[in-house]
């Protein structure tokens, strides 16, 4: 249908985005291949097994785990910095999760993508990647959204507010997960993560239920958070950071193996919060 963003030019739409594969990593449509593979390998075994070989319970969503643990839906406009808003939404999640889910927690997306990023030479035309934003994280850490507030528009880190440097979050590692049950199993225990997936054209018209790829060519890759999963059903639930007003509230769901979404998954190992 006609969303937030499907009558945007081609051009705009290519900005919401703002992943490629980093030098020496596998291309998007490989990593669809690849997630493909194991889907089917995954439908496989678990056909052969009972549901109860596995720890992951078969549905969770942080936005309704005895208690909200989600952060609300931001909007990252006309600039390829959905990385670092992706990796933001996760650690604001794992944050609550550690420390109650009436903890208010806004983390600086501008800090990590104006000032971080910027340093290797990201900008909003070419984006960037999770694990360097990660490695930011730990190594420099992110003030809050008041200290910098976000604007979309390339900045050369100058936005930040007096005080900034004392309110600083980093994370003490991170860790790449392999595969829809260690994928499950992570987030079923620790709590949300970061995904990036190849977007088509059609994606930009989703309003809601599952997607899976139907028609269209290949826009790019986008980075989001992951917040749960169905198995039943068989879908990721992502929080999206196109605005409240794109499809499912700003979420959507995505089914396991579509589009390479468990090809780049990353997640926190332990919060270092001031």
């Amino acid at each position: 249908g006609i969303t937030s963003v499907s009558e945007l030019s081609e051009s705009e739409k290519k900005f919401l985005l703002g992943y490629s594969p980093p030098p020496g990593e596998l291309s998007l449509l490989e990593q669809e291949k690849v997630c493909s593979a194991a889907y089917l390998e995954y439908l496989s075994n678990s056909r052969s097994h009972s549901q109860d070989s596995f720890s992951a319970p078969t549905a969770i969503d942080w936005r309704n785990n005895n208690g909200n643990f989600v952060t609300p839906v931001k909007n990252q406009g006309n600039c390829g910095s959905c990385v670092a808003f992706g990796t933001v939404a996760s650690i604001e999640s794992q944050i609550k999760i550690l420390r109650g889910a009436a903890y208010p927690i806004d983390l600086s997306e501008a800090h990590l993508f104006y000032c971080h990023a910027r340093s290797e030479s990201r900008n909003c035309s070419n984006g960037w990647w999770p694990e360097r934003a990660l490695i930011s994280f730990q190594t420099h850490g992110v003030t809050e959204e008041a200290y910098y507030p976000y604007t979309a528009g390339d900045q050369n880190c100058s936005g930040k507010l007096a005080g900034w440097d004392s309110r600083l979050t980093k994370i003490s590692g991170y860790s790449k997960l392999n595969g829809i049950e260690e994928i499950k199993n992570y987030l079923a225990n620790k709590g949300p993560v970061e995904a990036c997936f190849t977007v088509y054209s059609d994606f930009y018209s989703y309003v809601s239920g599952v997607y899976r790829y139907a028609t269209g060519t290949v826009m790019g890759g986008h980075c989001v958070c992951i917040v749960g999963y169905n198995v039943s059903e068989g879908y990721w639930i992502c929080k999206n950071s196109w605005g409240s007003g794109f499809g499912e509230s700003g979420y959507f769901k995505i089914a396991f193996g579509q589009c390479g979404i468990e090809g780049q998954v990353y997640g926190a190992t332990g919060i270092i919060n001031n």
